[in-house]
């Protein structure tokens, strides 16, 4: 909720060895106003809190979250065609 109104959801799910991100959908009249980062930055810091990777899949065909997802650090680790599957790469401010 953002000033009284829904601006999208996130999904994730906790898992033995790794957290993954099941959807994340914001508002397409919400969007650019950094509502994704900061869900995006909880759910990274879970994921290091709790020592998991933290893994998702994206659509081929959405190329715009994508993009997104390697700018903000997600690396492609298998992609059949039509799905993306990424994990976030450990980084010296991030080590998992």
């Amino acid at each position: 909720m953002r000033e009284g109104n829904r601006c999208g959801f996130v999904h994730w799910e906790v898992e033995p060895d790794l957290v993954w991100l099941r959807m994340l959908c914001i508002v397409p009249g919400m969007q650019n106003k950094s509502i994704g980062s900061e869900a995006m930055a909880k759910l990274m810091s879970l994921s290091s809190s709790l020592q998991k990777p933290l893994y998702l899949h994206v659509l081929m065909c959405n190329r715009v979250a994508s993009d997104w997802y390697r700018r903000i650090g997600f690396v492609e680790i298998e992609n059949d065609g039509k799905v993306s599957s990424m994990v976030l790469a450990p980084s010296p401010s991030r080590p998992l």
